[in-house]
């Protein structure tokens, strides 16, 4: 598998343990890149003042490589006040702007697991797992931040399973 990591904002550690990280579990080939989207305003919603993520990725078009984009963008679905990520097929976003720790709080390692919670949890919707009930799993639907902070950052072991079908 071969996996575009298209980071929105330049954080090397972050870029460097993330490729790691989704090389390692995915067994994929994992290329990073550096670039703010273009042509994205169609998908803002001036009144949420937040982005479609829906909207985003389908003035994106389509791709032909698993491309995973991570932004500091607020992103929402419809239905929903806001959403940590979206992967509907092979490319899909993540979105740090609720998953930085407060200031006062700031803790680097705690940041970084989130992301790559988050990250680790919208491959495998591109890879076509759905949200999991097991306890734990990366693959849990997280409603806020301190369910992201509950799961783990792996897949339970019938996640796993069907990953490697």
């Amino acid at each position: 598998m071969r996996l575009i990591l298209l980071m929105e904002f330049n954080d090397a550690v972050l870029a460097e343990m993330l490729r790691d990280r989704l090389e390692k579990v995915f067994k994929a080939e994992v290329s990073v890149e550096v670039k703010r989207l273009e042509n994205v305003e169609s998908s803002f919603n001036g009144k949420r003042r937040q982005y479609n993520a829906v909207r985003l990725l389908e003035d994106l078009g389509p791709v032909d490589t698993y491309t995973l984009i991570l932004t500091d963008r607020d992103l929402y679905v419809p239905g929903l006040n806001y959403v940590f990520g979206y992967a509907p097929g092979m490319k899909g976003l993540v979105s740090v702007y609720r998953l930085k720790p407060p200031k006062l709080f700031y803790d680097e390692n705690l940041y970084f697991l989130r992301v790559v919670k988050e990250c680790l949890h919208e491959v495998g919707h591109m890879l076509g797992l759905l949200h999991c009930k097991t306890p734990g799993c990366v693959m849990n639907f997280s409603n806020n931040v301190f369910e992201v902070d509950l799961k783990s950052d792996s897949f339970c072991s019938k996640c796993l399973a069907k990953l490697s079908t």
